[in-house]
């Protein structure tokens, strides 16, 4: 099957959902001739807050009053539909024949000079979102469709998305004494699934809610309460999620990562300590690109340990000088691993553990940036960090 990128670009970007980007999924038809999947215009729809009765094409900015029976009663765009679905049981060809079946390396980014990237002075600096509202204290970061960039702020219980040059697009999240599934109580590290949903790790609320990139609470894993049985969390911090949707939570206070497959436990790994493979107080986990090895940010023990993403073996680990109660980690795709250290600087290092670099969040006598809580890497080959001052870093 054509991946979204090959599809988008035989059909033309204007033929494609304006609202996911993605391909079509029981489309449906406005008067203005543009049109949208089903769930999104459902979705998209849902946010409007004011004139529900009225859809407004987020192509060409037409209002359209809605049938009675609401979005189903719009006409279903079938000749698309067939397009779509021809198009997506078509390889693409290959002009060069392949000379081995085996599956070659994945996609490397761009080459990157990171020592040149850790002398740059910021190319923007985000303080607020919205109206001027302050960031309470970002802290984690996450990347949707579409180039969507989403934000949770630890401080204000909210999730912030933003566009790929960091303009405000919407907020959700309420009070966290309420008890809708869309509340959070001190959000922390993100992660985003293949399909461009957002998993987040909520804290003092003991789960991992599932939310849409339009900010609509979909599912979650865990009690809600403090536990230490398989599925219960007591203060998860961070997670990742592999191409496959397996879902890595860490359970800080117990001291392990929980692997999920959807909401259905796997396995854990790690225990209480300072021995090989075990953790204390667990902060971070990201995957490599091979999805072979799970990196985990051991903060007390001022380490990274590396297990097998399957068995959750121990691996190896990294240790610096510099190196200092790690926080947020994350592994880019070009075999390089950001590991953020509460000695206000992001540190670079090759998967192999040697450092390549360090980003400091005071340069020259300038502050770039204050206790930093997560870095990662966009397609744009820009560092986004956010730091729990108050502020996201673009360098």
């Amino acid at each position: 099957m054509a991946v979204k990128g090959d599809l988008r670009t035989r059909l033309g970007e204007e033929l494609m959902c304006a609202i996911c980007c993605d391909q079509y999924k029981d489309p449906r038809m406005l008067p203005c001739r543009h049109a949208f999947c089903k769930r999104c215009l459902e979705e998209y729809q849902e946010s409007r807050e004011k004139q529900r009765d009225i859809l407004v094409c987020p192509v060409c900015k037409k209002a359209t009053n809605l049938p009675p029976q609401g979005i189903s009663n719009l006409p279903a765009d079938f000749k698309m539909k067939s397009i779509v679905d021809v198009m997506q049981d078509t390889e693409l060809s290959d002009p060069v024949p392949a000379k081995s079946s085996k599956p070659g390396p994945l996609p490397m980014r761009p080459f990157l000079d990171y020592t040149a990237k850790a002398r740059a002075r910021p190319l923007l600096t985000v303080t607020s979102y919205g109206d001027g509202e302050p960031f309470g204290c970002p802290y984690g970061l996450a990347f949707g469709t579409n180039g969507i960039i989403v934000i949770s702020d630890w401080k204000m219980n909210k999730l912030i998305f933003f566009d790929k040059h960091m303009k405000f697009k919407s907020v959700t999240g309420a009070s966290s004494w309420f008890s809708r599934n869309d509340c959070l109580n001190k959000p922390s590290g993100l992660a985003s699934d293949p399909d461009g949903n957002i998993y987040v790790a909520d804290r003092d609320n003991h789960c991992v809610k599932k939310f849409s990139i339009l900010g609509k609470f979909i599912s979650k894993v865990g009690t809600g309460k403090p536990g230490s049985r398989n599925g219960e969390f007591n203060e998860p911090r961070a997670l990742a999620v592999s191409s496959k949707n397996i879902l890595y939570v860490v359970d800080a206070l117990n001291n392990r990562i929980q692997v999920f497959n959807g909401d259905k436990f796997q396995l854990s790994f790690g225990s209480l300590g300072s021995e090989p493979g075990q953790l204390h107080l667990p902060r971070g986990v990201t995957l490599n690109s091979a999805e072979d090895q799970v990196f985990v940010a051991d903060n007390k023990n001022s380490r990274v340990q590396i297990f097998s993403s399957q068995q959750g073996l121990f691996l190896r680990e990294i240790v610096h000088d510099k190196l200092c109660f790690p926080l947020g980690i994350s592994c880019n795709g070009d075999g390089h691993l950001f590991v953020c250290s509460s000695n206000n600087r992001v540190i670079v290092f090759r998967e192999d553990g040697t450092m390549v670099t360090t980003i400091e969040g005071n340069l020259d006598g300038e502050e770039r940036f204050n206790k930093p809580a997560e870095a990662k890497l966009n397609n744009n080959g820009q560092i986004i960090i956010v730091s729990k001052c108050g502020s996201v870093v673009v360098l």
